[in-house]
This record gives structure tokens, C-alpha cells and sequence, in this order.
């Protein structure tokens, strides 16, 4: 029985719905203000601190802060109309 809940743990269907999950991510992220797509691509490709975000954007720190609040939240609430309540 656990070599089942492996293979169901990275089997195709959960490939698949990878799959389905980046390509809900990445239309959510192309309906993105241009800067809210670069505070992003800052933060999380980057890796850059809240502060060094918000130096390169020349914004200050607590609108980034609130900017990636929103957007997290924004990003769930897309997720959950799509019916990826699993993951909110």
C-alpha cells in the first residue's frame, strides 16, 4: 500500500496538475500591472529583500510590502475561482 501512495505521490496525475497549476500561475502573473510583475520577478526570481526591492523600484519599503500582501492574496483568490481550493 505505501509504494501506491508513492507512486500517487509523483504519478502522472500529479504532473498533470502541476502542469495546470504553473500554467494558472503564469496567466495570473500576465495580468499583472507591469510593476507588480517586476516586484515579483525582484523578490522571488531574484531574491532580493523587501528593502532591496524597494530601493531598485524607488518605492519605499512598506508599499512593497503591501503591494506583495495584495498580490499573494489576489493570487489565492484567482486560484480558488479556478477550483484550486487545495492550495488556498
Amino acid at each position: 500500500a505505501q509504494s501506491a501512495e508513492v507512486e500517487d505521490a509523483f504519478g502522472p496525475a500529479r504532473w498533470i496538475h502541476e502542469a495546470q497549476v504553473r500554467s494558472l500561475v503564469e496567466s495570473f502573473l500576465r495580468g499583472l500591472a507591469p510593476l507588480d510583475r517586476e516586484l515579483l520577478a525582484l523578490r522571488f526570481h531574484q531574491g532580493l529583500s523587501q528593502r532591496d526591492v524597494s530601493d531598485r523600484l524607488g518605492l519605499g519599503r512598506q508599499v512593497v510590502r503591501t503591494r506583495e500582501l495584495a498580490i499573494r492574496r489576489e493570487l489565492l483568490a484567482f486560484l480558488r475561482e479556478r477550483g484550486e481550493l487545495g492550495l488556498v
